[in-house]
């Protein structure tokens, strides 16, 4: 017998620590690429560590200088910092330029440099623009002139950044206001790819560093593999043991029923992980295989995929996968898995399947288990999108990406699919080897049509 512990996905426990958003001084929904100072490592991507402080903003370290953060737009990635030794006097007490790392950060466009001359004579002018200010450091008066300035015959000169848009017609700064606005801080975009993270976590993943590759990775929640055993012709794959065992469990006569609600959240954690798989890793993989029995259920009905022995891997930009014979369940495979003549089977079979399942589903659990309004529209939300994953060609099933799009949606922006056949690979009463049947979806688009509005 040999027993090895190794992992699919995530079996230290290190999608735990780093998992979800976290608040740090008075800014709130921060993730990745930022971590907390006490976090691990492997939380946040390198140069992005926030100290935390209750009573004010976040301060960040970049090239040896700390800056407090005055605000954070994930959206476009834009940080608005300002200088530390800055925030209470204009007149910075550490005489150095301000400098940003450029392989993390760049400057947002409309900021330009300028230079802060510290120190200078009363009789120093440049070109009539006049003193600005005097600094409460003893460095005497000060200007604010455009561009990168040696000191002259000041003392000494530190570079800023400064926006764009306070210049005059001749190109120098505005006076007005400007010490104000040295305060207020300016802008830098971060450079590290936040889109393939928001993928990840769409899909209900995690991203990390790590070290060794120094690569950003997405850690998914998926079922951890605590080790195999072999022994003669026995082979065994030992997982984490789910509390609430496999979504069939629920579909079986006399068990326990599921909610709409619970139903839903299924649905869509399902769908979430199959985008994950097919989107939110280097390489694509189609599972083949997707079924009640496949779906486990922990203590929170969070579901995970499992059993991916028939699983393919392909590359994201193939749409067709090369399989030797059928792969899948009878009832769940999809039509051109074993009929060539629609294509060949892709990344579109297991939303076929995804769809047969949420049928099913849907059909053990009854139209009658329908109570409130919002059960309702649940219902109908799913059947519909379900009819739309087992279209018989799969160019017009949507890609498992819509499908979460669609049930995150609004029932009412869903148009119902068009009537095609659905095609089942069934058993038949009394033969040893399966069938291809066909079965019309007029019945299940008339289920979604009697559910009441």
């Amino acid at each position: 017998m040999i027993i090895i512990r190794t992992s699919l996905s995530d079996s230290d426990g290190l999608y735990g620590t780093c998992n979800g958003t976290f608040s740090c001084g008075n800014i709130s929904g921060l993730g990745y690429p930022f971590r907390r100072h006490q976090a691990p490592a492997y939380c946040g991507y390198p140069g992005f560590e926030l100290n935390c402080d209750q009573q004010g903003p976040p301060t960040i370290k970049i090239m040896n200088m700390t800056y407090r953060i005055l605000s954070i737009n994930s959206t476009f990635q834009i940080l608005k910092i300002v200088r530390q030794d800055m925030n209470e006097s204009i007149c910075p007490k550490n005489l150095v330029n301000t400098t940003i790392n450029h392989e993390l950060f760049d400057y947002a466009p409309s900021y330009m440099n300028a230079s802060l001359l510290l120190g200078c004579p009363l009789s120093f002018n440049v070109l009539g623009i006049g003193s600005i200010f005097y600094g409460n450091n003893g460095v005497g008066p000060t200007f604010l002139v455009p561009g990168i300035q040696g000191p002259g015959i000041c003392n000494t000169s530190v570079i800023v950044p400064f926006p764009i848009g306070f210049t005059n017609t001749s190109g120098f700064i505005n006076t007005t206001g400007s010490e104000q606005i040295l305060q207020e801080g300016f802008d830098v975009i971060w450079k590290v790819n936040g889109k393939n993270c928001t993928d990840c976590m769409r899909s209900g993943g995690q991203c990390m560093y790590d070290n060794v590759t120094r690569l950003t990775i997405c850690s998914s929640p998926s079922v951890t593999l605590l080790g195999f055993c072999i022994e003669g012709k026995k082979r065994a794959l030992m997982y984490e043991f789910m509390p609430n065992g496999s979504l069939d469990k629920f579909l079986q006569a006399g068990g326990s029923r599921l909610k709409w609600d619970t139903l839903f959240l299924i649905a869509k954690g399902i769908a979430r992980g199959l985008e994950y798989l097919h989107q939110g890793c280097n390489t694509r993989i189609v599972h083949f295989d997707i079924k009640p029995h496949n779906i486990l259920l922990d203590e929170e009905f969070v579901p995970k995929i499992s059993d991916f022995g028939l699983a393919k891997l392909c590359r994201k930009k193939e749409s067709i996968v090369s399989v030797m014979g059928v792969r899948g369940t009878a009832g769940y495979m999809a039509p051109e898995v074993f009929f060539t003549g629609l294509g060949g089977p892709s990344h579109k079979s297991d939303v076929y399947s995804y769809g047969m399942m949420r049928v099913e589903t849907g059909d053990k659990l009854g139209v009658d288990g329908v109570i409130t309004k919002e059960e309702d529209e649940l219902a109908r939300k799913m059947v519909t999108v379900s009819l739309w994953c087992i279209q018989s060609d799969p160019s017009d099933r949507p890609s498992i990406s819509k499908v979460v799009e669609m049930l995150e949606g609004s029932f009412k922006s869903l148009q119902v699919p068009p009537r095609h056949f659905c095609w089942s690979y069934l058993p038949m009463p009394g033969q040893g080897t399966a069938s291809l049947t066909t079965k019309s979806s007029e019945g299940l688009l008339a289920a979604s049509e009697n559910f009441s509005s």
